[in-house]
């Protein structure tokens, strides 16, 4: 009895090594798959990190380049309104210069 009983036990404790070695087998590759998670997750979070450095940067770009538009846009509007009062200014010249024609020619004519 005192042999089966021990028969019984080494059974047991053979079956209990067994399920302990491919539970421990399991648990590494748990292990390996989570440290490669873990370093998937880390590469994930570094390319998030560079992305947001870089729309930060296009975003930056984007706003200094509306601000130079604006800027320009004043500068345009600005030069229209000098081009106007110059073109105003030769028109106006212009039309002295035509009247003083006449009334020499009609001078000449008196004469």
């Amino acid at each position: 009895m005192h042999r089966e009983r021990f028969s019984d036990q080494a059974s047991e404790t053979q079956t209990i090594n067994e399920q302990l070695g491919g539970a421990q087998l399991y648990l590494n590759a748990i292990r390996a798959e989570s440290a490669e998670i873990d370093q998937k997750i880390g590469e994930s979070l570094r390319k998030m990190t560079e992305t947001c450095s870089a729309i930060f940067l296009i975003k930056t770009e984007i706003e200094k380049a509306k601000q130079e538009t604006e800027r320009q846009k004043g500068r345009l509007v600005v030069a229209k309104k000098r081009l106007a009062t110059r073109e105003a200014e030769k028109a106006k010249a212009s039309q002295e210069l035509q009247e003083a024609a006449a009334e020499a020619h009609l001078a000449f004519d008196v004469r």
